[in-house]
């Protein structure tokens, strides 16, 4: 009888403690970040933008024919700001059996002369001034913050009006966000995690959404990512997201949820 009690009690409490948390968390208010990276883009399916993955191949011609484009970047140990195909870098690490990260080496042995060797930022000012980009960071170097600085003021980039940040790792948008808060940043892996994990439970009105942004692709562990519930609760706190890499077939149904945009390759 008194393991029934407490079984009740304990079970009072935890359906009380859930429903506060759902109560707090829709009484919060959220207003609209207007930023010019979002300026001019109706949000709406029809209007979505379609950001172009180029690589260092593609580079010159995608740059001459694309308006909005994602670039995936790095750092390297004499501090360069680089383009890279990560996929292009990542078979070319297990061939050669190198372990060291981009960000543990130097530009010089990352230039490896081919079509789709990484080529410097700085080497496309003019390109990229009219574009949005999505910059996106691999690795997790200890310098990226400054190095990535200092290059948007070299090519003219330093308002942060035409580009978002995403990187898979936590530091480097917190490192970059302490320095530059009016940058726009996309969600890290470990963010999506705890929104996942809190939508699991019926509680996503209490996540905490760091980035401005969020940008996932289409499914999360074969599961579709961006769920109804999911996308009320953008709307609610007046977040955009982004659908991508898009797989082959999957444009129509990332429309059908009007994105902000969609990242295709």
């Amino acid at each position: 009888m008194r393991l029934l009690i407490a079984t009740i009690i304990a079970l009072s409490v935890s359906s009380a403690f859930f429903i506060m948390i759902k109560i707090w968390g829709k009484s919060q208010p959220y207003g609209e970040y207007n930023h010019a990276f979002f300026a001019s883009t109706l949000y709406t399916s029809q209007d979505s933008l379609v950001f172009k993955i180029l690589t260092p191949q593609n580079l010159t011609m995608g740059l001459s024919t694309e308006k909005n484009i994602y670039l995936n970047i790095a750092i390297t140990s004499d501090l360069k700001l680089i383009i890279i195909d990560k996929d292009y870098e990542a078979q070319k690490q297990f061939d050669k059996k190198v372990t060291a990260k981009l960000h543990s080496r130097l530009y010089s042995e990352i230039a490896d002369g081919t079509a789709n060797t990484a080529v410097l930022v700085e080497n496309y000012k003019l390109q990229l001034k009219d574009k949005k980009i999505i910059f996106n960071m691999q690795d997790n170097p200890l310098q990226g913050t400054t190095v990535f600085v200092d290059t948007m003021k070299l090519i003219g980039l330093e308002s942060g009006d035409n580009f978002l940040f995403i990187s898979a790792f936590d530091p480097p948008s917190k490192d970059l966000k302490s320095q530059q808060a009016t940058y726009i940043y996309g969600t890290s892996d470990p963010e999506i995690l705890r929104i996942k994990a809190l939508e699991s439970i019926s509680i996503i009105e209490a996540a905490t959404f760091r980035a401005d942004v969020v940008i996932h692709p289409m499914t999360f562990f074969k599961q579709l990512f961006f769920t109804e519930t999911l996308i009320k609760e953008l709307k609610r706190r007046h977040k955009k997201f982004i659908i991508g890499p898009l797989e082959n077939g999957e444009m129509k149904d990332a429309l059908a949820l009007k994105p902000f945009g969609v990242i295709i390759p």
